[in-house]
């Protein structure tokens, strides 16, 4: 390969396909339940009927699923389509994980006509370890609303290049339904511009700024109704419901950016480190040559993207500020939140990372790109170490929920079988709380839902 325009679309596809499945899907057969799951289920179980609407009434008891209004539906099919069957919903989560990956690297590739730049990119975000829950907790579905944003990306883009209405107005609604699903996304907003200018600009449109901001207006109408419903409306409505008070601090705000670059950068070297204690502490030896492997998969996915060509392209100046813009922008809500979370990279919380990883990648990208002109095998290394790294912490991390879900079942089925008939008052002493990070029973209404459910007791 002499360009990185040299790799097609498909080919492109396929890799970011298997490199996908290769970080993700090794696990999906033997993972099931975990923390809020447990009580998604008791809460369907309880439907007086197997009728969706029925199902749907059931989930979102007492309103409080009106904050994010779609999860009602888009977890109530999935109950109604697989009932108990752990292994399937698993299986979606890593479908819409898949599709985000091949979503976003055709809307970075569409705009920035780069191709190794785009394939990168959506090899660093495939991989990227460090929000990790949201590929085993089913009830954090940042897989699919990645997708719909993604979907999004690309009809901006087609409406801003032609000027109708239609692919406008399609991208609002599509971003709408993910903000509405998990409003994790929502920050997202402000890539969508610097796309859109940038893809206008390589079609030869100087004056790209303003199609590109017209055809944006229906998305910021999205946006704003997004933010008043869940800000404004709906503590009114449901005040025993969601809801995410919003407060400012200028030390933890200070304190919530600095965090989330270490989440990003170095937070990756502290997370290979703790893998590679828990593997050692759980025999899983195994795991190095997978980790080897994947360096030298790393070498030739990089010889392969043509990042070493003398055309490829950092992407300019829309691409690095859209990229920074999101990144900052995705933590925004984090540091203005009054609640208490911080960015970190150890446990189920690291969802919060989820969004940021989006601009991350896109930077992480850039970077190694413009490091290849001067330094081609510095960059190849990088790239490689970072692939294999991150192989690693994922590979462990999905046998960790493995671990975790057969820890649940075994515990739950000894209680099961030992349980007197009728009412019984249970505690539960000597079960670990995590397993190498991933989470068993953290707290007593989740282990009390969880009970609930495998026993069939109200």
């Amino acid at each position: 390969m002499n360009s990185g325009r040299d790799l097609s679309l498909p080919a492109a596809s396929l890799m970011l396909l298997i490199l996908t499945v290769a970080a993700h899907g090794l696990f999906v057969p033997w993972k099931g339940f975990y923390m809020d799951d447990w009580r998604f289920i008791r809460l369907w179980e309880s439907a007086p009927e197997r009728t969706l609407s029925a199902l749907m009434s059931a989930f979102n008891v007492d309103g409080f699923c009106w904050y994010r209004p779609l999860d009602i539906s888009y977890f109530s099919v999935q109950y109604w389509l697989f009932g108990r069957a752990g292994w399937a919903y698993q299986s979606l989560q890593l479908v819409f994980n898949i599709a985000a990956v091949l979503l976003l690297h055709a809307a970075w590739r569409r705009a920035s006509e780069e191709a190794a730049l785009a394939f990168l990119a959506a090899a660093i975000f495939a991989v990227y370890p460090n929000h990790s829950a949201t590929q085993h907790w089913l009830s954090v579905p940042f897989a699919a609303v990645a997708a719909l944003f993604a979907g999004a990306c690309l009809l901006q883009m087609s409406a801003a290049r032609s000027g109708h209405s239609a692919p406008a107005l399609g991208a609002a609604l599509l971003f709408a339904a993910a903000v509405l699903t998990y409003e994790a996304v929502l920050p997202l907003a402000v890539l969508m511009p610097a796309l859109s200018v940038l893809y206008l600009r390589r079609g030869g449109r100087p004056d790209a700024w303003r199609p590109a901001l017209r055809s944006c207006v229906p998305l910021a109408l999205a946006a704003l109704a997004a933010v008043f419903y869940q800000q404004a409306l709906i503590p009114r409505l449901f005040p025993l419901g969601q809801s995410r008070p919003m407060g400012f601090d200028l030390v933890r705000t200070l304190k919530v950016f600095g965090r989330s670059i270490e989440c990003s950068t170095s937070g990756i070297i502290a997370l290979a480190a703790d893998s590679a204690r828990h593997a050692a502490e759980y025999g899983l030896w195994p795991l190095l040559p997978g980790v080897v492997l994947a360096a030298a998969a790393g070498i030739w996915l990089w010889r392969r993207s043509g990042a070493e060509a003398p055309g490829a392209g950092c992407g300019g100046p829309q691409w690095l500020w859209g990229a920074a813009a999101a990144w900052a922008a995705a933590y925004s809500p984090v540091a203005l939140s009054a609640q208490s979370y911080m960015p970190h990279v150890f446990d189920e919380q690291n969802r919060l990372n989820a969004a940021g990883t989006v601009g991350g990648s896109m930077l992480a990208a850039s970077a190694l790109v413009f490091l290849a002109r001067t330094k081609r095998r510095t960059a190849a290394v990088l790239f490689a170490l970072f692939l294999s790294l991150s192989a690693g912490i994922d590979w462990m991390t999905g046998w960790a929920w493995v671990r975790s879900w057969a820890l649940q079942t075994r515990v739950l089925s000894d209680i099961a079988r030992q349980a007197p008939a009728g009412a019984a008052d249970i505690f539960l002493s000597g079960v670990p709380e995590t397993v190498a990070r991933a989470a068993v029973f953290h707290a007593d209404w989740e282990f009390d839902s969880a009970l609930k459910v495998w026993t069939r007791r109200s």
